[in-house]
């Protein structure tokens, strides 16, 4: 199982895919998903959640999940640690 870490407060990434860019994994940070388009399956822990287009998912540190894309799929990922929300008071 991989574990991710984020070293900055912050991270913004975009990817477009016809597939899973990464196998199930965990991270050490808080991570905000948004689906722009394409549909598919999002696997949280042990749910399956379908996802489409303006979906919006919040994952909390050290949550197991990956996607299963069934349609050509945008992602935004937002990425954030503890130091970026103790910066926000």
């Amino acid at each position: 199982m991989q574990i991710q870490n984020l070293f900055q407060p912050f991270e913004i990434d975009f990817k477009r895919s016809d597939n899973c860019p990464v196998k199930p994994h965990k991270h050490t940070f808080f991570e905000l998903i948004y689906t722009l388009e394409g549909k598919g399956v999002h696997h949280i822990d042990q749910n399956r959640f379908e996802y489409r287009e303006e979906n919006l998912f919040l994952l909390m540190p050290m949550t197991m999940h990956h996607f299963e894309v069934k349609n050509t799929t945008s992602f935004v990922f937002i990425r954030f640690n503890n130091i970026y929300l103790n910066a926000q008071k």
